[in-house]
């Protein structure tokens, strides 16, 4: 299951981020990590961008990338 699978308000554990080493390497600065919960606050009306809690802060993603990170229910 990946980031756009989620509704409003559910949390997830990030299991893993797929793409280019950049891509991943960006996402991981930003501290969207395995093992990190996130939480999905709002999804635009048109279903993009994504925002999601990751730690202290929020994290604006664009489906094609939120479809990118893999996440479990806990």
């Amino acid at each position: 299951m990946n980031i756009t699978s989620l509704s409003i308000g559910d949390s997830a554990e990030v299991v893993s981020v797929s793409g280019s080493t950049d891509f991943v390497n960006r996402l991981a600065d930003l501290g969207l990590n395995p093992g990190m919960l996130i939480r999905v606050v709002r999804v635009a009306p048109g279903g993009s961008p994504y925002l999601v809690k990751v730690r202290d802060f929020y994290l604006t993603l664009r489906r094609e990338d939120a479809r990118r990170v893999e996440v479990r229910c806990p």
